[in-house]
């Protein structure tokens, strides 16, 4: 997905054609470092770390809504637009304001701007259970 797309889907939104530039960029910057607690409380069936889940997880979408201003009523639309174009992009760098909206609006909901995550995906279907130790008893 491209930009142009975005600003399509925006323009023909009557509420969130009025998101300026800066919301659209900082939607994008922290929503990107937000991918792994969406996938998350996901299904199994939709935690495809490659494709975007159709849903933002509840305390994500108020997160984002109290950060950007658009409307919690919003987020499920919002997201639609968003979320391949999310999904495709590379981490950002985080601003000193982004910083902050994390402080201010996602703390609340056990949100933060530092991942706890591995940097990769470990799938652990594939881990032979036989390389660890499991006690008995």
């Amino acid at each position: 997905m491209n930009v142009v797309a975005i600003f399509q889907g925006l323009s023909a939104h009557p509420v969130l054609r009025y998101l300026t530039l800066d919301g659209v960029s900082t939607l994008t910057r922290l929503t990107s470092h937000l991918k792994r607690d969406i996938l998350q409380p996901q299904s199994i069936n939709e935690s495809n770390p490659d494709i975007a889940p159709p849903i933002l997880p509840q305390p994500i979408a108020m997160f984002l809504s109290a950060a950007i201003g658009i409307p919690i009523d919003m987020m499920d639309e919002c997201w639609a637009i968003f979320q391949d174009y999310v999904w495709e992009m590379p981490l950002a760098p985080l601003t000193s304001d982004d910083y902050q909206l994390f402080k201010r609006y996602g703390w609340q909901y056990g949100l933060s701007c530092v991942q706890l995550f591995p940097l990769k995906y470990v799938n652990l279907m594939y881990i032979n259970s036989s390389h660890y130790y499991f006690p008995s008893g």
